[in-house]
């Protein structure tokens, strides 16, 4: 067993706990399925989550093989969190995301590919205001006919969309619903509308789902009449489907993540454990971080009391390694490599990660 501590380390008092939160007089934790979703300080000047909006903390990317040399396989996604017997424990897994035809397709527009990224990264919006997770926008265009396309990797038989459109304003950049849209088919050299089975809805607030008569396509297109005062602008853009990220379970590895607190700490424990007969080599474990560093502030005591918890999350990421035979790197993922990498030997071995990211005291 190999062992890398990573804590969350606060001053706590008693626990209270309800549906999906957990909290103190320190804390104020919520849960999604995904993982952590929520993290405030009770006791801050400004009223500050600590996770990126649309985001969880949980996600662990844990690269495997057989260890006679079999393929690399891979999962990655929290899911199914909840709490367990204890009023201050989540458990959650780890499985592999489904893959659609959307998050496996390359988008560009004519705008180029600037932004297209938000249109399948399955981050979904709280409304159509929601200027906290990313969305893709025609840029300063207004008033014209426009379009953005997903590239498929091979032909696919599609015969359904939904579109979640955006609406906001930054200064006097402003993006509304479109006038109009529609899909369209690229067959041969030729751009080709769908024959839609419903209108092509522009609601704000909801994803706008058409049906259409399938169609052999490896390009997908919308395309939009943009309003004359204003660009448009999407934050998913499905296909083939009306339901967000999924995740399924692996049957070789079984990987667990818990949360807990502990008295003055909230511990971030990492299970693996092997399902099969044969060993398990462990390569590389990936930590998703995604802390709330985006917002804006002018007043410095704002600034001071909002980057504190982050700057001392930053700096222990660069300074303190995940092991002693760790090498640590700065990126969308923490990363741990071992020089030795550790094998899981025959049915229920395993490999724990146990500690957390932080900071001591306010």
């Amino acid at each position: 067993m190999r062992t890398f501590i990573l804590s969350l380390i606060f001053t706590c008092s008693q626990v209270f706990a309800s549906a999906q939160q957990l909290s103190n007089d320190q804390f104020q934790l919520e849960f999604s399925g995904a993982g952590l979703s929520s993290l405030k300080h009770t006791q801050d000047v400004f009223d500050t989550d600590y996770i990126l909006a649309g985001r969880a903390l949980g996600d662990v990317v844990l690269r495997y093989r057989t260890a006679h040399g079999g393929p690399w396989k891979q999962v990655e996604s929290a899911t199914s969190a909840s709490k367990s017997g204890s009023a201050a424990e989540v458990t959650y897994e780890v499985g592999r995301a489904i893959p659609t035809i959307a998050t496996t397709s390359k988008a560009n527009s004519s705008v180029g590919p600037w932004g297209t990224n938000a249109l399948n990264d399955q981050i979904e919006p709280k409304s159509s205001h929601d200027q906290n997770i990313p969305f893709f926008g025609w840029g300063d265009h207004h008033g014209t006919e426009e379009w953005v396309e997903y590239n498929f990797d091979s032909p696919k038989q599609v015969s359904s969309v939904e579109v979640y459109w955006a609406i906001g304003s930054y200064e006097s950049y402003k993006w509304n619903l479109p006038g109009s849209w529609k899909i369209q088919c690229r067959d041969g050299d030729m751009w080709k509308d769908v024959r839609a089975l419903n209108p092509y809805g522009i609601a704000s607030d909801r994803f706008n789902h058409v049906n259409f008569e399938p169609v052999t396509t490896q390009h997908l297109r919308i395309r939009a009449q943009l309003p004359k005062e204003a660009t448009s602008a999407i934050y998913e853009w499905r296909v083939n489907t009306d339901k967000g990220k999924e995740v399924a379970p692996v049957s070789d590895v079984a990987a667990m993540g818990d949360f807990r607190l502990e008295g003055n700490l909230l511990a971030w424990t990492i299970d693996v454990r092997n399902q099969t007969l044969e060993p398990i080599e462990i390569a590389d474990l990936g930590l998703a971080l995604p802390f709330n560093t985006l917002y804006e502030a002018r007043d410095s005591a704002q600034l001071h009391w909002r980057r504190r918890f982050v700057y001392l999350l930053d700096a222990l990421q660069r300074n303190r390694p995940l092991s002693r035979h760790g090498s640590g790197e700065q990126s969308a993922s923490r990363i741990l490599r071992s020089r030795g990498r550790p094998q899981l030997h025959g049915l229920r071995s395993f490999f724990r990660a146990r500690g957390g990211i932080g900071c001591q005291g306010w």
